[in-house]
């Protein structure tokens, strides 16, 4: 079934991504090149979504569609988290943090991944891991404000909160207003970006 909100949701996220892509397409540093990365997987997220809900303008198979869908709900957990986790580390890379500091935090980080992975999990695991995921999350918000306002970086402000929004509030704002989770999704997505990319140019 086609799905032109989630289409449209997609491509704003996907048009705002390239155009953070391109701020960073000229710098080598390693705070870019962190970022660049997290706007790499951001913009191959933007892609399989368009595919997945505009499936049946490519193909009838509803096979094809429903291994879409599989793989895009899969992939989106992963985005979720190695995103998040490369912007940290180019962040606390930038402001020269230490390296065991920022790479501990990285690790901690990337951790939730590997439950991912696993083919079966029980009810009690899953809400566990949502508990982790959220911990490292705010740990990793916590140091990006802590370190962006000690360099007089005041974007990590707007950064935090939208980011805040669409973590940890953007569920219950849905179900409020009846508004599809996944399009509101993409789009605070973008505003997350844009304030990634004023704080990343200042640091």
């Amino acid at each position: 079934m086609i799905c032109p909100s989630s289409i449209l949701a997609h491509l704003a996220k996907f048009f705002v991504t390239v155009a953070c892509i391109r701020t960073f397409s000229n710098k080598y540093d390693k705070t870019s090149t962190w970022s660049f990365h997290a706007f790499q997987i951001l913009l191959s997220h933007s892609i399989l979504g368009l595919l997945r809900f505009g499936a049946p303008f490519f193909t009838s198979a509803t096979s094809v569609a429903k291994y879409l869908r599989i793989f895009y709900n899969w992939y989106s957990m992963i985005v979720d988290v190695i995103s998040m986790a490369l912007f940290t580390a180019g962040i606390l890379q930038g402001y020269r943090i230490t390296e065991r500091v920022w790479l501990t935090i990285f690790s901690l980080s990337i951790l939730p991944i590997f439950f991912h992975l696993q083919p079966r999990r029980k009810e009690n695991q899953i809400r566990r891991h949502q508990l982790f995921l959220n911990v490292t999350i705010t740990l990793q918000l916590l140091m990006i404000m802590l370190v962006g306002l000690r360099n007089s970086n005041y974007n990590v402000i707007s950064l935090i909160i939208s980011y805040i929004f669409e973590r940890f509030f953007i569920d219950e704002f849905c179900y409020y207003y009846d508004i599809p989770s996944t399009d509101l999704t993409q789009y605070s997505l973008c505003f997350v970006e844009i304030f990634m990319v004023f704080t990343l140019n200042e640091v």
